[in-house]
């Protein structure tokens, strides 16, 4: 199908990746590549064989190193992908712990430079969605715009950091490219199920709020005000496919978030009331430290958080605010306005029960 549509997603096989090139897959009818490294690559052969028949022939992996010049690949696998490709979705990031040998630097700016620099070569390019997180404000409060960056902020670590200097490096394409920005929240799970792989953000507020020693009221007038900035799996993924489809949305930032958030003391009370219904129907929230106790790192995160709850609520949500105004104008062209947590707040919680009933043995990302 040498005409037909093809979106190369990058960062696969992350959750947000995963889950885009499912929904591409699904609800569109076009080729969905990747380039994965080649310790990701029976992740791919794995994602590959759980499709439907009739999906599998869509989807195609190259093995490469997404953080090299030309992503790693020969000359005439990059060649085929610069001619082919017509929609870069640019979901290569990272915040958080690092379980490869790559840097911070490596895997958010060296991954944009070459999804820029394929978006030079991609003659057939329509598109290129860079994805990026609010967490490029650092430590300001107060009131962030979608046109705001640099302004002056500080940020907890590299992984934020270099996230900002790689959006920065999309802007300042945009008079060369068909570039959107997606500024996103916590990319949490679908609000049909809330399912996510590691528990992070406000899963672990959850978590505490569920599992601490203390009682966590007294801290409610510290922090109670603190927005959640979140928008779940199935909205973000319908939102990045129109973004690339929405010609209007070209050499726009969206801050894809609910607007009009729940705050930290609104999910400590509805946590509560979820517990209440929880023990009802029989389903008593289990101790998470005895619950994980098969997975030591897992338990020595879960520790540090109950032992020290303002610590980590100051670090993890701050107070400020993101204007979606350019968001809600494009996206509410095509009828897809952000849903509010309230509406699936809950399913997060169940997931949370049921992720520490069974005790994975998977990591928690704080």
């Amino acid at each position: 199908m040498p005409d037909a549509r093809v979106t190369l997603v990058t960062g696969f096989p992350n959750f947000r990746a995963s889950q885009l090139a499912s929904h591409l897959l699904s609800n569109a009818d076009e080729q969905v590549w990747t380039v994965v490294h080649e310790r990701d690559e029976p992740l791919a052969e794995r994602f590959r064989a759980a499709l439907p028949a009739a999906l599998t022939a869509r989807f195609r992996h190259f093995v490469g190193d997404p953080t090299a010049i030309d992503m790693g690949l020969s000359g005439p696998e990059y060649r085929e992908l610069s001619g082919r490709v017509t929609c870069i979705q640019h979901l290569a990031q990272q915040t958080g712990p690092t379980f490869g040998k790559e840097s911070y630097e490596e895997l958010n700016v060296c991954t944009m430079r070459e999804a820029l620099e394929l978006g030079l070569a991609a003659a057939r390019l329509e598109a290129l969605v860079a994805h990026s997180s609010v967490i490029v404000s650092g430590d300001r409060q107060g009131h962030v715009s979608e046109s705001e960056l640099v302004a002056g902020q500080r940020f907890s670590g590299p992984g934020p950091a270099t996230l900002a200097k790689a959006e920065l490096m999309a802007k300042r394409r945009m008079d060369r490219l068909p570039i959107v920005i997606l500024r996103s929240g916590q990319v949490v799970g679908p609000s049909t199920s809330g399912a996510v792989d590691t528990l992070d953000g406000v899963y672990l507020l959850i978590l505490l709020i569920l599992n601490s020693p203390q009682d966590l009221s007294p801290l409610l007038p510290d922090w109670g005000d603190a927005p959640l900035h979140v928008v779940p799996a199935d909205h973000f993924v319908r939102v990045a496919d129109a973004a690339s489809r929405h010609r209007a949305a070209i050499g726009h930032t969206l801050q894809l978030t609910d607007p009009k958030p729940m705050t930290v003391r609104r999910a400590f009370n509805r946590c509560m009331k979820v517990r209440e219904q929880l023990a009802a129907e029989g389903l008593a929230f289990p101790p998470a430290l005895t619950a994980l106790r098969r997975d030591s790192v897992l338990r020595d995160s879960l520790q540090a958080i109950l032992w020290r709850p303002r610590t980590f609520i100051n670090m993890t949500f701050r107070k400020v605010h993101y204007g979606t105004e350019v968001a809600e104008r494009l996206l509410g062209e095509l009828g897809l306005g952000c849903p509010p947590l309230e509406a699936y707040f809950e399913q997060l919680v169940r997931h949370v029960v049921r992720f520490v009933s069974v005790a994975p043995a998977k990591a928690v990302s704080s």
